[in-house]
């Protein structure tokens, strides 16, 4: 970052479904990060860079996704409302502060939350389709509770792993793995953790709810776990259930941020 310019950071919430997740494509595809840049150039009349505390897959939503970036000069309009009166509905600018020169909105991240959501009625309901899952029938929640808890703590998650984005270490640390039971057969599963993978929370669910189809010993997830192989894991969990919902930040951060 050059000496002579300005940190902000933005807090985004979007529905994912018509686009093709976080990050900008080569080929101009839709994509979120792709769209905000875009808007902040025709603003500025330069290339303004935008990133964001983690990527989202295609058809992923966010409720509060952070980002940042830099601009040569002070802000000196409202730029939440140009942003908002630029983008689509789908998108909305939150939040916007002026941010430190070491806060950065990926590497400053201390822990992500996510939920992934589950319609679980025999019948489904065409008004959901775009936030759940619907598998068409009820769910043992006493048994999938008993499989979250087996991911809690520090593991080498490489068995929910997708490829597509090296790491230096598929170890990761679960702090928080439930199943919660919400109202209108709705079912959500909130998880709380260090990092992610590539898909890792649509792979965990994915596999969780195979094993509770299939009736299968609790035991065999921690087989899998410990395995660290992607091909004894189930198939990803379709991406419309997922949501990430927050990213939390060291306090001395976040006390140095000024809202706008």
């Amino acid at each position: 970052m050059a000496s002579n310019t300005h940190r902000y950071r933005i807090l985004i919430s979007y529905d994912g479904t018509d686009f093709f997740g976080w990050q900008r494509q080569p080929n101009k595809t839709q994509t979120i990060q792709g769209l905000l840049e875009n808007c902040l150039a025709q603003i500025y009349n330069q290339s303004i860079a935008l990133v964001a505390s983690g990527r989202t897959d295609r058809g992923v939503h966010a409720l509060n996704q952070w980002a940042h970036f830099d601009l040569p000069e002070p802000l000196t309009s409202d730029l939440r409302y140009k942003l908002n009166r630029m983008t689509p509905e789908s998108i909305v600018i939150k939040e916007l502060h002026e941010a430190p020169k070491d806060f950065h909105a990926q590497i400053s991240a201390l822990s992500k939350c996510y939920k992934y959501r589950i319609l679980t009625t025999p019948v489904k309901n065409p008004f959901l389709e775009r936030y759940t899952w619907q598998p068409g029938r009820p769910l043992n929640v006493e048994y999938l509770q008993e499989l979250a808890e087996t991911l809690l703590g520090e593991h080498d998650f490489s068995s929910f792993q997708s490829q597509g984005t090296p790491v230096t270490s598929p170890v990761r640390k679960m702090l928080v793995s439930r199943w919660v039971v919400k109202t209108s057969g709705i079912l959500e599963y909130q998880v709380k953790g260090t990092g992610f993978l590539k898909q890792m929370v649509r792979n965990m669910v994915g596999t969780m709810l195979k094993l509770e189809q299939l009736q299968a010993p609790k035991q065999e997830l921690r087989d899998i776990l410990g395995a660290r192989d992607r091909t004894l894991a189930a198939a990803p969990a379709p991406a419309q259930g997922l949501f990430l919902t927050s990213v939390q930040y060291p306090q001395a951060l976040d006390n140095k941020c000024r809202k706008l």
